[in-house]
């Protein structure tokens, strides 16, 4: 039987999980946790133990307070307080995608020339 609580727990792992592009095999496997038990937990069908719950707040790097609920993730935050002026959240995105597309162009044509000049 699935409760709620354990359905919110299910999406704060996964939002922070998302955070860090991090797969549930991964942390499962980084906690030594069967794959099955983690996804499990992950999707609420399962509660989460104390000694689990510790040691996902230490590899998060985030208090007990804030993998429960009680007190908000530092990521929680919106973007709308620090956004520049004149932007919504789904253009500050797509210029961040833009800057980020082109540090990855320069890097590739960076890693071509040097691959050129070993020839």
């Amino acid at each position: 039987m699935m409760r709620e609580i354990d359905i919110e727990m299910g999406k704060r792992i996964q939002f922070l999980m998302k955070r860090r592009a991090l797969a549930s095999r991964e942390v499962a496997r980084d906690l030594e946790v069967s794959p099955s038990k983690f996804f499990h937990i992950i999707n609420g069908r399962a509660a989460l133990k104390p000694d689990l719950a510790v040691a996902l707040a230490k590899y998060f790097n985030i208090t007990l307070d804030e993998l429960f609920g009680r007190a908000p993730m530092p990521n929680e935050i919106t973007m709308r307080t620090v956004l520049p002026r004149g932007y919504t959240q789904e253009t500050w995105q797509a210029h961040l995608q833009k800057i980020a597309d082109k540090h990855n162009q320069r890097v590739l044509d960076q890693q071509k020339a040097e691959r050129a000049q070993r020839r």
